[in-house]
């Protein structure tokens, strides 16, 4: 897509160059039929049939330079269209990579929840190895008391 604007854009701006190019050949060339005009005062009928000729040439030239224009309100449409659309993939982005860090917050939520759960387990079987061991004290205790 961005290439296919470069593209279109290179064209547009030849299109232009190429427009101001004949314009520039067109303002010669009327300057010198002038200056011919003037100097071998040419019958009306040459006159006439040039210009014939430069209305045709002239017209040709504002097809080719509304032709450039409108090319260059293409590759400016273009442009546009490829702002909004970046605008929108840097959106996109954007909203992924909140929802990634929401996701890292939450796996780092549930990961500390479950270190304190592993935690809990852990004092809970050591107060029962304790309580397993007092009673066995106990039950020894008892024991020896009895034999005693």
């Amino acid at each position: 897509e961005a290439k296919r604007l470069e593209a279109e854009e290179a064209e547009a701006k030849r299109l232009e160059a190429e427009a101001a190019e004949l314009e520039e050949k067109r303002r010669e060339e009327a300057a010198a039929t002038k200056i011919q005009a003037v100097h071998r005062g040419g019958a009306a009928r040459r006159t006439a049939s040039k210009a014939g000729e430069q209305a045709r040439a002239k017209a040709e030239e504002e097809e080719r330079a509304q032709a450039a224009e409108e090319a260059a309100a293409r590759a400016r449409a273009d442009e546009e269209e490829a702002a909004r659309a970046k605008a929108a993939e840097e959106e996109a982005a954007a909203r992924a990579k909140a929802e990634e860090e929401a996701a890292v917050a939450k796996a780092q939520e549930e990961e500390a929840a479950c270190a304190k759960a592993d935690e809990a387990a852990a004092r809970a079987k050591a107060e029962e190895e304790e309580a397993a061991r007092v009673k066995a004290h106990e039950e020894e205790a008892a024991r020896a008391k009895a034999e005693e």
